[in-house]
């Protein structure tokens, strides 16, 4: 939208011209034009802006008055003109033209002024003072150059005659100016396109002003001519301006005006240069008005570049700030330690200095957030980093390096200085944090590692301190843990099997283990629970309670679900198959591998390709896959359909058990081994009871995990119990074993 107007007012423009040299011997065709032409345009402007006077509610109404009453005093100055013209008087500036005529640049002036309130900006009228500055100079040495001057040099008029007749290229270059400025401040607003022609305007009027006085010193202007098309060019401009008042375009292709209007842009220095050239090949050497404005270029030229200089060393400290500082603490980030910590080792290994990483983890810091929200997280963080400020030491240097975790970086203490230290920052953790009137108590996971009892060569330090913390936590919370040996061990064979999980499918390396499910009362197998064991080749066999939480961490979960899965439908089909009889085998299912968009479809075609009838099949699933219930509840609803058998695996441990059974078609709960195990005690014995209870009154079988004793079998009995699995009747065993049972 902006593009055509351009191009159709500059094409207007070059038409005109062309009409007029075609007509130059009929003056009156051409003085026709020249008066008619901005008449019409005139009143096409002040129409448009009427209608948009109409709206009661916007905001730049001061701003289109006072361009409706600029133009009306435009229109009457031509209006005189054509008056003349049509009476066969000569055309000239009479008094009363010219005030009218003189009147528009005031009111343009105030309602650029209005614009420039409207639009006030005081940083970016700074960013574009170089440009603004630059355009002042350039152009007001060439009005005086070639305009005042020589006027001044040789007029033999009086002073008001040489007063009025400077008054329009004098009040054209003001208007400009400040039209400048308005350009610069609407660059990056919505009204852009319009102040972008409305400047353009001002810009062509000031030009064509300037070059009228110059006609009228050397007495050769004529009406009709081209300074009359720049006048009407500036009209069309206007008329732009206010359509695009009346229709903001959305999206507009600045590239071009990029290249001007950038804060960066290079176009000032192009143009200084072009006018050094200029005054090198065109004006005398000498003081005069072209060597000032030159020396005030060369002068501001310096102070911008002294400006630019300082700026940008400004934004390079504030981009390594952003890179290497934590915004929310003002502490050192994780990046800043990764750099940091290959040269603090480095001076280590120079001196034989001992180096400390101690690693810091907010106990419980999650349910902060989620019950007070992150307002009250970053207060709390805040607070944290501030205490930690006051106990450092130069020994130490401080990092948040992420979320909950903080990092102290010693240097040349020993192991009991460096527990003091740990012992004076867990302290500062214990005081109470207030926040909005709630008291906060936190505590702290502490990893600590050591170079270079650790590791000699300083590899592997922050992770060895991120092992000691997860131990930390995984003993209990709240204390602090050195990495030793043990540790290290535990560590590389995690890794090891991180490692090597990835290819444990694909290498058949998984085994499938059965467990029986009893009826306590018969004493007879009613189904089988399927469990996966690592067979790995040099390690031996893995319990699923190591690497199944890797697995679920590195998404392999998703590949061993699916395996053990398969397995259990091909081997109870064979089983069928062989004549053992037919009973459910249950499967454990991950919340990971649950929330496939395709689960249901692989589990068809699981069934589809072994020929077992889904009825056969249970899946074993626990309460955190039920969070979201609206996302979960359509997949079930798929399963049950297909005949599957669902079961609620480890009931009681969640918090929205009961909620899960109203809301969920299960078929089975499994009362989870911790309260099993623990029956003697009153409380574990009551939670069984009513466990049994609940899933009786809703038609569903209980199933009772974890059986170990003859003295649990009785209670559960006792209890009203049925179903029951555990090392008292067999261990998950392999399939040969499960047959000989069978058999």
């Amino acid at each position: 939208m902006v593009q055509r107007h351009i191009i159709r007012n500059i094409v207007i423009a070059v038409m005109l011209q062309a009409t007029l040299l075609l007509f130059y011997d009929y003056q009156l065709i051409r003085q026709l034009l020249a008066i008619f032409i901005p008449l019409a345009l005139a009143s096409v402007i002040i129409a448009k802006l009427l209608n948009l006077l109409k709206d009661k509610k916007r905001e730049d109404r001061i701003f289109l008055y006072l361009l409706l009453i600029s133009f009306f005093f435009y229109l009457s100055s031509y209006l005189i003109w054509f008056v003349d013209l049509l009476r066969g008087v000569p055309i000239v500036s009479t008094t009363l033209s010219f005030s009218l005529w003189i009147l528009v640049y005031p009111l343009l002036c105030s309602a650029v002024l209005v614009k420039l309130i409207q639009l006030k900006n005081k940083d970016k009228l700074i960013q574009h003072l170089f440009t603004i500055v630059t355009f002042f100079i350039i152009v007001g040495t060439f009005m005086l150059h070639y305009v005042i001057f020589p006027y001044i040099e040789t007029y033999d008029d009086s002073f008001w005659h040489v007063l009025i007749l400077f008054t329009e290229p004098l009040l054209s270059g003001v208007l400009l100016g400040a039209g400048l400025i308005l350009y610069f401040l609407s660059t990056e607003t919505s009204q852009r396109a319009t102040v972008f022609f409305f400047v353009s305007g001002l810009f062509i009027q000031a030009l064509a002003e300037s070059v009228y006085v110059v006609q009228r010193l050397l007495d050769n202007y004529t009406i009709g001519n081209t300074t009359d098309v720049l006048w009407i060019l500036a009209l069309l401009c206007f008329l732009s301006a206010v359509r695009m008042l009346e229709q903001e375009p959305k999206e507009i292709n600045w590239r071009l005006m990029r290249l001007i209007d950038h804060q960066d842009s290079l176009f000032p220095y192009f143009v200084i240069l072009g006018f050094v050239i200029y005054c090198y090949y065109q004006i005398a050497l000498g003081l005069n008005i072209f060597s000032i404005a030159v020396f005030l270029l060369m002068v501001l030229l310096i102070i911008h570049q002294l400006v630019v200089v300082r700026r940008n060393s400004r934004l390079i400290n504030d981009y390594q700030r952003a890179i290497y500082y934590d915004e929310l603490t003002n502490l050192r980030n994780r990046t800043s330690m990764i750099q940091d910590l290959p040269t603090i080792l480095n001076k280590a290994k120079r001196y034989q200095k001992v180096v400390s990483i101690i690693l810091i983890d907010i106990d419980r810091f999650k349910t902060i957030n989620d019950s007070l929200g992150h307002e009250a997280g970053d207060y709390v963080l805040k607070k944290i980093a501030k205490r930690f400020e006051k106990i450092i030491s130069a020994s130490y240097i401080l990092y948040r390096i992420g979320g909950d975790e903080f990092v102290f970086i010693g240097f040349g203490l020993d192991r009991t200085t460096i527990e003091q230290f740990v012992h004076s920052a867990m302290a500062e953790l214990k005081r109470t944090v207030k926040f909005h009137g709630t008291n906060l108590n936190i505590s702290a996971s502490v990893g600590i590692s050591v170079f270079p009892d650790n590791n000699p060569a300083g590899e592997g330090l922050f992770q060895y301190a991120d092992a000691a913390m997860y131990q930390a936590k995984a003993q209990g919370k709240n204390q602090y843990i050195f990495f030793d040996d043990s540790l290290k061990h535990a560590l590389d064979r995690r890794l090891l099997l991180e490692n090597e999980l990835r290819t444990a499918v694909e290498d058949d390396e998984l085994v499938v283990y059965y467990q029986s499910k009893m009826n306590i009362l018969t004493h007879e197998c009613v189904g089988y629970e399927a469990l996966v064991r690592w067979n790995h080749p040099s390690l031996g066999l893995i319990s699923p309670g190591e690497f199944i939480p890797i697995a679920e961490e590195t998404g392999e979960i998703k590949a061993v679900g699916a395996y053990v899965l398969n397995a259990a439908i091909k081997q109870n089909k064979k089983w069928q198959d062989e004549g053992f009889g037919y009973f459910p085998v249950s499967v454990n299912v991950s919340a990971e591998q649950f929330n496939q968009f395709d689960f249901v479809d692989q589990v068809k075609k699981m069934l589809k390709r072994h020929q077992l009838t889904p009825k056969y099949l249970e899946l074993e699933i626990t309460e955190s896959i039920m969070q979201d219930v609206e996302t979960v509840l359509p997949v079930i609803q798929a399963f049950k359909a297909m005949g599957i058998q669902l079961s609620l695996d480890d009931f009681g441990t969640g918090y929205s058990s009961l909620y899960i059974l109203k809301e969920l078609p299960v078929d089975t709960i499994k009362i989870d081994q911790s309260f099993v195990r623990t029956i003697n005690d009153p409380r574990s014995e009551s939670i069984v009871k009513t466990i049994i209870d609940i899933g009786t009154n809703l038609g569903m079988q209980v199933i009772a995990e974890g059986i170990e004793t003859f003295e649990h079998l009785e209670h559960l009995k006792a209890k009203g119990c049925i179903f029951g699995q555990g090392y008292y009747y067999s261990r998950p065993v392999p399939v040969e074993k499960v047959k000989k049972c069978m058999s």
